[in-house]
C-alpha cells in the first residue's frame, strides 16, 4: 500500500521548501535581493500551467 499523499509532503517536499526558504532568507538578508515565491508542483499534465 503507498503512502498516503500528506506523508510523502512532510517527509519529502517539506524539507525542501524549507532549505529554500532559509537561503532565500539568507540572498534577500545578504544581498537585498527579492526573489519570486510563487511554486506549482504537481504531476506532469495537470494543468500547471493554466494555473499561471
Amino acid at each position: 500500500m503507498a503512502n498516503p499523499p500528506i506523508s510523502s509532503y512532510t517527509e519529502c517536499i517539506q524539507p525542501l521548501l524549507n532549505a529554500i526558504n532559509g537561503k532565500r532568507q539568507h540572498i534577500i538578508m545578504e544581498k537585498g535581493v527579492e526573489l519570486p515565491t510563487i511554486v506549482i508542483v504537481g504531476n506532469q499534465s495537470s494543468g500547471k500551467a493554466s494555473i499561471l
